[in-house]
């Protein structure tokens, strides 16, 4: 679910790095909101993939990572946009040169993640259940 909802958003960033229309910016904006919801459901996936007593420490990471990600996102975006600015004849089209870019970006990242997923070991069939030994 998460990989299909990931590509829509990547296409929704590209429509909108190419729309000039308010009233279609506004429909892109709230398809955004709706597709963004699935992704409140990772700290839930957090909190059951670790033990109990480990829990407080993975949500603790969890948001470290997630708002210092956040913050990092948020200002390499506006060191794009000052510099595609820099280099377009109005400001609105270095805005929509730097989400452009982004989108690039954001395609790469995808790409890597769905294409080289970790995948747990494979556990011994042949050696004993633990419950055995």
């Amino acid at each position: 679910m998460c990989k299909i909802v990931t590509v829509l958003i990547i296409a929704l960033h590209l429509w909108l790095s190419v729309n000039d229309s308010v009233v279609v910016g506004v429909g892109i904006w709230l398809a955004y909101a709706v597709l963004t919801t699935p992704y409140t459901l990772l700290q839930s996936h957090v909190s059951l993939s670790f033990p109990e007593h480990l829990t407080g420490r993975a949500f603790t990471a969890y948001n470290l990572f997630l708002f210092g990600g956040i913050f990092l996102v948020q200002w390499l975006f506006g060191v794009l946009v000052d510099w595609c600015t820099t280099w377009s004849p109005d400001e609105a089209q270095g805005f929509r040169r730097a989400m452009q870019i982004w989108v690039g970006l954001e395609a790469l990242a995808a790409s890597a993640v769905l294409l080289f997923r970790a995948r747990p070991p494979v556990a011994d069939r042949t050696a004993a259940p633990v419950s055995a030994r």
